[in-house]
């Protein structure tokens, strides 16, 4: 059976070593552990004394990391961020930040521009549809997802018929 460290510090420094946690990520985990809540708490004020645990720097990082990795929208990044214990005034002012670098309509012109190369010339009306229910279901808001599909043609070859009639 493994041995837990001496004290809550000892393995909240290890976690921290491993990746960033947020405050109530690492309670959480010292709590599992089975640490008193008393030198839990101790562990995390020292830690943020320290500068080693940061809400704010934990979202942000956060954040950029996971528009970088796989863009999405503020919606369902807010939630992740929020999942994670972090305050909705921090969550809001590192997403306003964030935002500022990384703007939807950048984010969504680029996954439509990417999507059309990956479709080619034959778009129908249904691929249409499928982009814009994935756009949505990464968080993007529908105004944003309409500016930057509205401008996509489909090419379907089952054309209005009464056009072409003599």
């Amino acid at each position: 059976m493994k041995r837990l460290p001496a004290s809550a510090y000892d393995s909240a420094v290890g976690f921290l070593a491993r990746r960033s946690h947020s405050r109530w990520e690492l309670k959480n985990k010292l709590f599992r552990k089975g640490y008193p809540g008393r030198e839990i708490y101790q562990a995390l004020d020292r830690l943020e004394e320290l500068g080693y645990l940061d809400d704010r720097k934990f979202a942000f990082d956060y954040c950029r990391h996971r528009l970088r990795q796989s863009p999405r929208g503020r919606k369902l990044l807010w939630a992740e961020v929020s999942k994670r214990g972090v305050s909705r005034e921090i969550t809001d002012q590192v997403l306003a930040e964030v935002y500022e670098e990384f703007p939807e309509d950048t984010l969504v012109a680029e996954l439509v521009e990417k999507w059309h190369r990956m479709r080619g010339d034959a778009i129908t009306m249904a691929d249409i549809t499928k982009l814009t229910q994935s756009l949505g279901r990464k968080g993007f808001d529908w105004e944003v997802i309409r500016r930057q599909t509205g401008s996509i043609e489909p090419k379907d070859s089952t054309t209005n018929d009464q056009d072409t009639a003599i």
